[in-house]
C-alpha cells in the first residue's frame, strides 16, 4: 500500500509541476518581465531596418495624380509605409487566409518572450521526422535557442520550429495555447493557430490585416530583423560537431539589396505567401504581404514597384 502511496504521490507531483509551469508561461506572456521590456529596441535604425514602428502623426506619403491603379489577381494583398503605418494598398484585407510558414513569425516572438535566449534545447531521441523545410536536426543533438531561430527565421525548419515549440512549453499542445494567447495580447482579432509550423489546419489562419501587426511585432526584436535578411547563414551544436548550413527561403533576398526580409510561406492550401521589407533609394520603407499568389516573388516586386513609382514620400 506504501508502495501505490508512493506512485500516486509522484504523478500528481509531476502533474503540478507541469501545471505550474505552464501557469508560469501564462504569467510572463499577460505581464510582461523588465527583460522583455529592456530588449525592446528604441525608435532608431538598426542595421538596414526602422525599428520605429509605426509613428502616429508622422506626414503619410502621398498618392500623385498621375499614379494608374494598381491591377492584381492575388487573393490578398497589402502595403503600408513602415513609419506610419499608413495602407497604401489592399486587396481583402480582412479576409482569413491559410498561414504556412508565416506562422514562424509568431513562433519567434512567443519563444522570445518566454526563454532565455542562450539556453540550450536536447532534440529528442526519436528526432523529428517532419515534413520538409528541415535544418537536419540529430536526435540527442544539443543546440541553442538562437540557432534553432535561425534555422526556423532563415530556412523556414519545421523541425526547428517544433524543437522550440517543445523545449518552451513542454509539448506542441502547450505550445499551441501561449500562441493563441499571444495572439490576443497583440490584438490579432481574425487569428488562431494549431501548429508552430503552418501546416494546414482548418483552425489555422490569419488575415493580412492581422499578420501586418505580427509583423510589426516581429520587427521590433532587433535580432529577428537581422535574421530575416540574412542570405545565408550556419550554425553549429553546443559541442560544435554538427554544423547547419542554411540558405534563406526568401528568394527576392538574393536579387536586391533594398529587399530587407521578411518571410516566406507555401502550403497546398495557402499556395504562396510572402511578406516583404523593401526600401528604395532614400531608404523610404514599405511592408508588403502578398496572399494566395502562384507567383509571389513576381507580384511583391510588382506591388513593391508600384507604390514607390505611385508615391511621394516625405
Amino acid at each position: 500500500m506504501s508502495e501505490f502511496k508512493s506512485v500516486r504521490f509522484g504523478f500528481y507531483r509531476s502533474v503540478l509541476a507541469q501545471i505550474a509551469a505552464f501557469v508560469m508561461a501564462l504569467f510572463v506572456i499577460i505581464f510582461p518581465t523588465q527583460r522583455i521590456a529592456r530588449e525592446t529596441p528604441p525608435p532608431e535604425v538598426l542595421g538596414q531596418v526602422f525599428l520605429q514602428l509605426p509613428l502616429a502623426g508622422d506626414t503619410r506619403p502621398r498618392l500623385k495624380k498621375a499614379a494608374v491603379p494598381f491591377v492584381t489577381d492575388v487573393e490578398i494583398a497589402l502595403a503600408v509605409d513602415l513609419r506610419t503605418g499608413y495602407v497604401l494598398f489592399e486587396k481583402n484585407s480582412q479576409t482569413r487566409w491559410p498561414l504556412a510558414s508565416l506562422t514562424k513569425l509568431m513562433t519567434a516572438v512567443v519563444v522570445w518572450n518566454l526563454v532565455d535566449p542562450q539556453a540550450v534545447i536536447t532534440i529528442p531521441a526519436s528526432g523529428y521526422q517532419v515534413h520538409p523545410p528541415n535544418m537536419g536536426l540529430l536526435a540527442g543533438e544539443q543546440i541553442g535557442v538562437m540557432g534553432l531561430l535561425s534555422g526556423m527565421l532563415i530556412a523556414s525548419a519545421n523541425d526547428a520550429s517544433l524543437a522550440l515549440a517543445e523545449g518552451t512549453a513542454g509539448s506542441s499542445q502547450r505550445f499551441i495555447a501561449l500562441m493563441n494567447l499571444m495572439s490576443k495580447q497583440l490584438g490579432l482579432s481574425n487569428t488562431h493557430f494549431a501548429n508552430p509550423t503552418g501546416f494546414d489546419d482548418s483552425l489555422q489562419y490569419s488575415t493580412a490585416e492581422d499578420l501586418k501587426l505580427l509583423t510589426f511585432e516581429f520587427l521590433r526584436n532587433e535580432k529577428f530583423a537581422e535574421m530575416a535578411q540574412r542570405r545565408s547563414s550556419k550554425v553549429q551544436s553546443v559541442d560544435e560537431k554538427i554544423t547547419h548550413w542554411l540558405k534563406n527561403s526568401n528568394l527576392l533576398l538574393q536579387e536586391s539589396n533594398n529587399i530587407l526580409g521578411v518571410k516566406t510561406g507555401f502550403t497546398e492550401q495557402a499556395r504562396g505567401n510572402l511578406i516583404i521589407l523593401a526600401s528604395d533609394s532614400d531608404n523610404n520603407q514599405i511592408l508588403t504581404i502578398v496572399l494566395g499568389s502562384e507567383k509571389r516573388e513576381e507580384d511583391s516586386k510588382a506591388l513593391i514597384r508600384w507604390v514607390f513609382e505611385s508615391y511621394d514620400f516625405p
